[in-house]
């Protein structure tokens, strides 16, 4: 069971007590789920998992019009699925302004130095060609993307965030439960930063690891971003319905 989801679960069932599932859209890129109070959370739908889950339709229609219990104890299931729709209630949590967020793109609010070498987990191609420009050395790791020649061989990736002054792990680590094991090799980065529309702002989850920011999004726009979501649509294209915030860690 990981150590992170269990703490999300717990700290998103206090801030969402009372509240019901309005709505779920298993997307092919993202899966979105909305409450009955209007808010929208977000999380990365794991690809190549729907032939294992065929029957998960009816048990997302039990659990709409109902409370939130079992989809939050949701986000540490052993089924893919299950999982992200767990972690896109959990996002829900967080979905409102708060006067610690800090708007704005990552790049803002990151702090790396020019003899920094940076970890990526999870392949942010913009934010990639940034920081090459910007650091010592950038190593990039992808579970799925291997279009790119700077993408390195994921065996390598505990030995390379053992050594990095900082690093960049998609929230996507949260979703499939990779996000302990990453922590535990970052006890050396100075930044150590969790980024993407799956990233959950909630600081409590993360107290005593290496995290130092929080990188993520809020929806400004529910309906439209259910709709969005629920055809395929990525970050392309639900970038005008959110709005990026960020909350460094003490």
């Amino acid at each position: 069971m990981g150590k992170i989801s269990l703490r999300l679960i717990a700290a998103a069932g206090n801030r969402l007590v009372g509240r019901k599932l309005a709505d779920v859209r298993l997307g092919l890129k993202y899966t979105a789920v909305s409450l009955d109070d209007g808010t929208c959370g977000t999380a990365y739908t794991h690809r190549g998992s729907f032939s294992k889950n065929c029957d998960i339709t009816g048990e997302l229609q039990s659990i709409i019009g109902g409370g939130l219990e079992k989809p939050l104890l949701w986000a540490n299931s052993d089924d893919a699925l299950k999982r992200t729709v767990g972690c896109a209630v959990v996002n829900t949590a967080c979905n409102k302004d708060a006067g610690n967020f800090i708007t704005g793109d990552i790049r803002e609010v990151l702090r790396l130095q020019p003899d920094d070498e940076v970890v990526m987990v999870g392949y942010f191609e913009p934010l990639a060609d940034y920081i090459e420009r910007t650091v010592k050395a950038l190593y990039i790791f992808d579970l799925e993307r291997k279009d790119d020649n700077r993408i390195l061989d994921t065996e390598l990736c505990s030995d390379y965030l053992r050594r990095c002054d900082a690093a960049l792990i998609t929230g996507t680590a949260v979703v499939n439960r990779s996000i302990d094991s990453l922590l535990e090799n970052c006890g050396n980065c100075r930044e150590t930063a969790i980024a993407g529309p799956s990233t959950p702002l909630i600081p409590s989850a993360f107290e005593g690891t290496p995290v130092t920011l929080l990188s993520g999004i809020i929806v400004q726009d529910s309906c439209r971003m259910m709709q969005t979501v629920g055809i395929g649509g990525g970050m392309k294209d639900f970038k005008s319905l959110v709005k990026k915030v960020n909350i460094r860690l003490k």
